[in-house]
Formats: structure tokens, C-alpha cells, sequence
């Protein structure tokens, strides 16, 4: 059963699902310093995360009017999915979805012409990932190829513009490259939770249509050529404690997905697929921490290294619940 406190909470908030959305922003944090952009003006910094929050919130509301059956059997008494725990119809969703498009249309355009264009080509997207009769959400690797355009290339675009059109260089766009492709690999994982639903409802992702093993391979390898993508994109400046952090993600998370295929049990696999996204989690940190520190002030090498460190200690400590509970499922 449902928290009812969450039922009641408000069909936007539903809708932002703010895990999601705050890891969004993070990574278009990233995005602009990958990019190594000038600091916009507070406002135009707003409309941009308001932009983006608009934009996810739209693709959440047609992504749910789509799935519903199938969130009914994966997701029965989720307390943040509107049409499954009644707080809210199918006609306000489609109200909500179309207000919502409206608004990311009209704030591109107060920000920028191109972040209007950009916001359009976004809003169509939604649909055709979701909607039939396109619904590329069901048509395996598409899926995972274009989610990410929302979570990574749009929140790039929308910091790009906000900051004025300004020139980047080539080791920024590798750098949003190769977040996008570590992106890509978490997608993969995503339709474990969901794949008997999808069975059930017909939904052809790339789970359903290859196998976990295969899935995992392609998680793998998208992880990995992520990671090391960024890393050629952040040289310089190179910190110890950034290769390392490069190095236990690399190491970790083809370990992880090996032992989530030699696991039966459904919920330990998804234990082990949240191990995987906070190791992710662990990279894009301290690629940050690595970053800000670098071109927002100038300090001492050993303070950027201890900064990052302690990144990795952090995001160290937060995985020991999922190992306790691994052991516990034992």
C-alpha cells in the first residue's frame, strides 16, 4: 500500500520525480564544466533549470499516460506515479502534459531563440518515445540511444545557451560524449526492475528482446568507454584521485554486472543495478569536484586532490547500506 502522505503530494511534484530531476541538473552542472562555459546571469541561470525541469516533467506525464498497464503490474502502489495511485486522472495528466509543453516552448524562447528550437525538437521526442504509433521506448536500443538526449545533450544545449552561445572546445563536447555514453549504460540496467510488466504488456526493449546476458554486455562496455572518454576529455588537469576514481569505477562495475547475472533472485539483481548507479554516481562526483575546484578558483594541487578523495570516501560510505542489505537478502 501506498504512503498516503505521497499520494496526496501534488501532481507536479509527482510528475518531477525529484531524484531524477536533481540528477539531471547535476549533470548539466557537469555539462558546463565540461564545457567550460562563463558563469550565466542568476535569472537566465534559472530559466534554464527551470527549462529542464519543465522539459522532464512533460516526459515523465506522456511516459506514464503510456505505460500505465504496464507500471500497474511493475510498480503497483508507487507513491509518485499519479494514474496508479489514483491522485490524479488520465484527462489532468494530458492537462498537466500539455500546459507543460506550452511552457518549455515559451521560456526556450524567453532565453533564446535556439533554446525555443531545442525545446520543440525535445517536446516531440517525448512523444515519439512514448506515444504509439512511433513508441521508441518499445523499440529495443533506441530507447537507451535517445533517453539520454534529455538527460545529457538537452541539459548541455540549455547551459550552452544560457551562457551565451559561447565557443567550446573540442575536448568539452568529448567530454559531454562521454557522459552520454556512461548515461546509455545505466539505461540498460534501468528495465530490470520493469521487464516482467513489459513482458506482459508487450513492450519490446532491449531486455525483452535480447536477454540479460546481452544486456549486461552492453552496459559494460558503454560504462567503461564512458568513463574512459571523460578522462581523456579532462586531461588537464589529471589528479591522482581522479585516476582512481576512474580506476574503481572501470574495475567495479563489469564485477557488479557479472554478479547480477549469476543472481537469481530479482531483488538482489537490482540491489547489485543500484550498486553500479552510485559507483556511476561516484565518477560524475568527483569529475566535478575536479573541475569546479580548478576553474572557480585557483587552489593547491593537494587540495584538489584531498577534495576528491574525500568524494570518493563519500560515495564509498553511501554504498554500505546496499551491501548490508545484500547481505541481510542472503
Amino acid at each position: 500500500m501506498a504512503d498516503p502522505a505521497r499520494r496526496r503530494a501534488p501532481l507536479l511534484w509527482q510528475l518531477l520525480r525529484p531524484g531524477t530531476a536533481i540528477l539531471i541538473l547535476l549533470q548539466a552542472l557537469l555539462c558546463h564544466l565540461l564545457l567550460g562555459l562563463p558563469a550565466p546571469h542568476p535569472v537566465a541561470a534559472l530559466g534554464g533549470v527551470l527549462l529542464i525541469a519543465f522539459w522532464y516533467a512533460h516526459a515523465v506525464a506522456i511516459n506514464d499516460l503510456s505505460d500505465v498497464a504496464a507500471d500497474a503490474i511493475n510498480l503497483a502502489g508507487a507513491g509518485d506515479r499519479p494514474l496508479i495511485n489514483k491522485s490524479a486522472s488520465t484527462r489532468t495528466v494530458w492537462v498537466a502534459a500539455w500546459i507543460l509543453s506550452g511552457a518549455v516552448i515559451v521560456l526556450g524562447l524567453v532565453l533564446s531563440p535556439w533554446l525555443a528550437l531545442a525545446g520543440l525538437i525535445m517536446v516531440l521526442l517525448n512523444l515519439a518515445y512514448s506515444l504509439p504509433p512511433v513508441r521508441l521506448s518499445g523499440r529495443g536500443v533506441a530507447s537507451q540511444l535517445l533517453l539520454p538526449i534529455g538527460y545529457v545533450i538537452f541539459p548541455a544545449v540549455v547551459v550552452w545557451g544560457i551562457a551565451g552561445q559561447s565557443a567550446v572546445s573540442w575536448r568539452g563536447v568529448l567530454g559531454v560524449a562521454g557522459l552520454y555514453l556512461l548515461l546509455v549504460g545505466r539505461l540498460f540496467l534501468k528495465d530490470i526492475r520493469d521487464v516482467e510488466g513489459d513482458r506482459r504488456t508487450g513492450k519490446r526493449t532491449f531486455l525483452v528482446r535480447h536477454g540479460l546476458r546481452i544486456t549486461l554486455v552492453a552496459a559494460a562496455v558503454a560504462l567503461t568507454a564512458g568513463v574512459l572518454i571523460m578522462l581523456l576529455a579532462i586531461v588537464p588537469p589529471l589528479r591522482w584521485a581522479l585516476i582512481a576514481a576512474a580506476v574503481i569505477t572501470i574495475v567495479a562495475e563489469p564485477l557488479l554486472l557479472i554478479t547480477v547475472y549469476a543472481e537469481p533472485e530479482l531483488d538482489r539483481q537490482l540491489l547489485l543495478v543500484g550498486l553500479v548507479g552510485r559507483v556511476a554516481s561516484l565518477w560524475t562526483f568527483c569529475c566535478t569536484i575536479a573541475l569546479a575546484v580548478t576553474q572557480w578558483g585557483s587552489v593547491p594541487w593537494w587540495q584538489q586532490e584531498l577534495v576528491t578523495a574525500l568524494g570518493v570516501i563519500m560515495f564509498g560510505a553511501s554504498a554500505y547500506p546496499f551491501a548490508e542489505e545484500l547481505r541481510r537478502a542472503r
